[in-house]
């Protein structure tokens, strides 16, 4: 049984019986249920629904040195939906294993700090620092370095895996990630081909991801998007949903390749052309046959 409130016709319910979240957000086993609401006139019934969402903003800047060694910071914070979501599954675990899990974090990659605030303030959102790098998640050759530029939270699995469905797909809640990335990379390199930008959204804007990159200088900052927000789907989608992730696994498979800039070779100089300079004759003296005779008098 929970208790609600009606404030200019709009049902606000309540649940008090977690300590790990607040009082207004209700528990994920509730979300779209259908119940009575209990009063004097006629009784409503009423599906279960939240305003809230699991919300999460992160920002990751990384530094890629010569060699291929990377260094970085994760700064993210984690609001209603996600925050619950940390708190009923990680809070068990270490700091370290905690942001590993959270952020989907390449193996490759060293969790060097953690600081996670607010984790046992429900009314707050949880705001998770950490440090991170990694000698061996760039390939190199003599002259490229080839990485994968999403380093947190990539999608490698679709949590959907039967060819087909015969029941609703129930979200219970909005979901809405964005990541902005910065990558700075070497002096001396430069991008021979980077992420392209990419628009998924098989049902317009209630379900979707969005890639967008750009070069400026010696960095590269791509933003990532992933949003649901319709609440449930009927199996007639479940084809179309399991696309989606098939193609956003895809995307971020997706590799950026940085190319050692080559000094330029000096241009070669000239041919000297030489000039031949040809001596002047003197012209021949032309004697006519009248004056011959002349000179023979």
């Amino acid at each position: 049984m929970l208790p609600v409130a009606i404030i200019d016709s709009q049902k606000y319910f309540f649940d008090a019986t977690s300590s790990l979240r607040p009082f207004d957000l209700l528990p994920l086993e509730l979300l779209l249920c259908r119940g009575i609401v209990v009063k004097k006139d006629p009784y409503d019934w009423v599906t279960l629904a939240s305003a809230k969402k699991a919300s999460e903003r992160s920002m990751v800047t990384v530094n890629i040195q010569g060699g291929g060694d990377i260094s970085g910071t994760i700064q993210s914070v984690c609001s209603d939906y996600a925050a619950l979501n940390f708190r009923t599954e990680q809070l068990k675990k270490k700091d370290n294993e905690m942001v590993r899990n959270v952020f989907n974090l390449d193996e490759l990659i060293q969790i060097d700090s953690t600081k996670i605030f607010a984790k046992d303030s429900v009314d707050l959102p949880i705001t998770i620092n950490a440090r991170f790098s990694s000698k061996a998640y760039t390939q190199n050759t003599e002259d490229k370095i080839y990485f994968n530029p999403h380093f947190i939270q990539k999608f490698t699995k679709s949590p959907f895996t039967e060819p087909t469905r015969k029941f609703p797909i129930n979200f219970g809640h909005q979901r809405e990630q964005t990541t902005v990335m910065y990558i700075n990379f070497p002096e001396g390199y430069e991008v021979e081909s980077c992420v392209a930008d990419r628009e998924i959204h098989p049902l317009k804007d209630i379900i979707g991801f969005s890639r967008r990159s750009a070069v400026e200088g010696n960095t590269i900052r791509i933003t990532v998007k992933f949003g649901i927000k319709g609440l449930s789907f009927e199996p007639m989608y479940y084809e179309m949903i399991t696309m989606l992730y098939a193609d956003i696994i895809a995307c971020m498979n997706d590799q950026i390749v940085l190319r050692k800039i080559r000094p330029k070779q000096p241009e070669p100089a000239a041919p000297e052309v030489k000039q031949q300079i040809q001596a002047e004759q003197p012209a021949a003296s032309t004697v006519t046959p009248s004056a011959k005779k002349k000179s023979k008098k």
